[in-house]
């Protein structure tokens, strides 16, 4: 039996009984683990901690669909257009590949809905998500977040069960 087969089996087994296996890297295991910021444990709902946080994702994170759309193709995003070989400027217009717009973020989007209710307290967000996005350039979008982050935010997996073709 294949070997990808036979894990995939086991995955799907051991998930039901509350377990799921997971492949080994090398790299995983050089890293030191992060400070962490322990959370008062009188209050659960005490989120005062977090100061600094990201949004990281695909279309769920990003929220395709609640709300109204952030951004807009004309406000000053940019957006790298290529058809093959042939490169596409558009006058007084700059996209780029991962604005609101392009990536069909909603104000309505549970990493939104969360930045309003954490409040002033909050330093820094970064609301990478992208709607489409696979697993691979979820991890590029963790690559980009900048800084030392108390919460980052995760929804992946749609896209690589063929939601997305």
């Amino acid at each position: 039996m294949d070997f990808t087969i036979l894990f995939f089996l086991l995955t799907i087994f051991s998930s039901v009984h509350g377990h799921v296996p997971h492949m080994r890297h090398s790299r995983l295991h050089s890293v030191s683990p992060p400070k962490l910021t322990r959370r008062a444990d009188d209050d659960p709902s005490d989120f005062s901690w977090v100061k600094r946080w990201a949004a990281i994702g695909d279309s769920y994170t990003a929220g395709i669909g609640s709300g109204r759309p952030l951004g807009s193709i004309f406000n000053g995003e940019k957006l790298d257009v290529k058809v093959k070989t042939l490169n596409i400027t558009l006058p007084n217009l700059e996209f780029s590949g991962h604005g609101n717009w392009y990536c069909a973020r909603y104000d309505m989007s549970y990493p939104m809905i969360i930045s309003r209710l954490l409040g002033s307290q909050v330093e820094s967000f970064q609301y990478a998500a992208c709607s489409g996005d696979r697993a691979g350039q979820i991890y590029q979008q963790a690559e980009q977040i900048e800084g030392d982050l108390d919460m980052v935010m995760l929804t992946a997996g749609g896209n690589d069960l063929c939601l997305v073709r």
